[in-house]
């Protein structure tokens, strides 16, 4: 597919369509919660968003304020939830935007009144309970006094509770995590209130503790096409491809230098493409084959047999998979090639999703078209 620049990060919503679904069959009558914090695992959180919209999300989950606020501005209307606490300043934006909040300490439900919470129009939160991950939430010593404020006010509404795993294929530490999390929900239950949404599966425990989904779960990963460390897999599509295109080739005589530093030599006549994308893309900044922990004598006589390795990342043209060569520079990396890549070629570069810049334009594909995130929902609605 032929671009107007020269790399780019081909994102394909049906394999995230897909993914969904898979999730939501494998799950059954619970709930799915999307996560797409961090610019929707770098896809790019307005456009799945609203992927996640049209496929019937009951909520989104996000982790900062400013991250809820995007998806409020572009247009999307199903509830979000904050994971993390907000700040005392934000407590008015949770507000005006509608916004879920999660509430780990009573001072954030004063914030919430004093910002302006009212009984016309209730401010729906979950109440995050600390299980074992040792980061936020109530303990059971501080957990009435906040349920407390919740049930002298009308401005206030107990939608959901929560907690989470810290490691959920560690089985032992995990079912302590569990039987905690229960003893919250009867201790609610004590007190007569009664919660909508109750939710502590992330990806992991989505596939291995079917005992975790409640009424609600939390897709993370797994929506994205990847398996946490976990037992039980699905069939899980990848969505994220980063491409570049060829901008120049050349033949390097032997013993030429390849990129910056001297990091490598060529031992041969090699012939070289140079791809418009690097470091500060989020490609990897270390080609180096050994990372050295030995002395400063030991690293000088070992440089000179790297400078004629190879590096272990690699991308592919065509059919074939090609190193690359050198240090990898800010925008620009080289890929020791044959006489078959040519200027315009299409290289397929290996990234890392979270690591790639926002700055790499996100070219949507569905069933097999491209189209504008403004067009996503309609064209899911018409699918269906």
């Amino acid at each position: 597919m032929d671009k107007e620049y020269g790399a780019w990060i081909e994102v394909d919503l049906s394999a995230l369509e897909h993914n969904y679904r898979t999730i939501a069959t494998h799950t059954g009558e619970a709930g799915l919660m999307p996560v797409i914090k961090a610019n929707g695992y770098g896809l790019g959180a307005v456009a799945v968003a609203r992927l996640y919209q049209a496929l019937g999300a009951l909520l989104l989950a996000v982790t900062r304020v400013e991250e809820a606020i995007e998806l409020r501005r572009a247009g999307i209307t199903v509830p979000i939830l904050l994971l993390m606490p907000f700040t005392e300043e934000q407590a008015e934006a949770v507000i005006r935007y509608n916004l879920t909040p999660s509430i780990s300490r009573t001072g954030q439900l004063t914030e919430l009144l004093e910002a302006g919470a009212t009984a016309e129009k209730p401010v729906p939160i979950h109440l995050k309970v600390e299980t074992g991950l040792g980061r936020t939430g109530f303990n059971r010593d501080d957990l009435p006094a906040a349920i407390s404020i919740i049930e002298n006010s009308e401005a206030l509404h107990l939608q959901g509770i929560f907690s989470h795993l810290a490691a959920a294929h560690q089985k032992a530490y995990t079912e302590k995590q569990i039987q905690r999390f229960n003893e919250y929900l009867e201790l609610i239950a004590e007190r007569g209130l009664t919660v909508p949404l109750v939710h502590l599966a992330n990806s992991a425990a989505i596939l291995d503790l079917p005992e975790t989904h409640y009424d609600l779960v939390r897709p993370g990963t797994i929506l994205y096409g990847q398996h946490p460390q976990c037992h039980n897999r699905l069939d899980l599509k990848d969505p994220f491809k980063v491409k570049a295109k060829v901008l120049s080739t050349s033949v390097l005589q032997a013993g030429s230098s390849i990129g910056y530093g001297l990091d490598q030599v060529s031992g041969k006549e090699t012939r070289i493409a140079v791809l418009g994308l690097g470091w500060a893309d989020g490609l990897s900044l270390t080609p180096e084959r050994i990372r050295l922990s030995l002395g400063l004598a030991l690293k000088q006589c070992l440089k000179i047999i790297r400078r004629t390795s190879k590096s272990h990342l690699s991308v592919r043209i065509g059919e074939k998979s090609y190193p690359l060569a050198g240090r990898i520079a800010m925008q620009t990396a080289i890929a020791e090639v044959d006489d078959t890549v040519q200027v315009g070629d299409i290289a397929q570069v290996p990234m890392r999703r979270l690591s790639a810049s926002p700055r790499l334009p996100r070219v949507y594909i569905y069933q097999g078209q491209e189209i504008s995130p403004e067009q996503i929902e309609e064209r899911v609605r018409i699918h269906e």
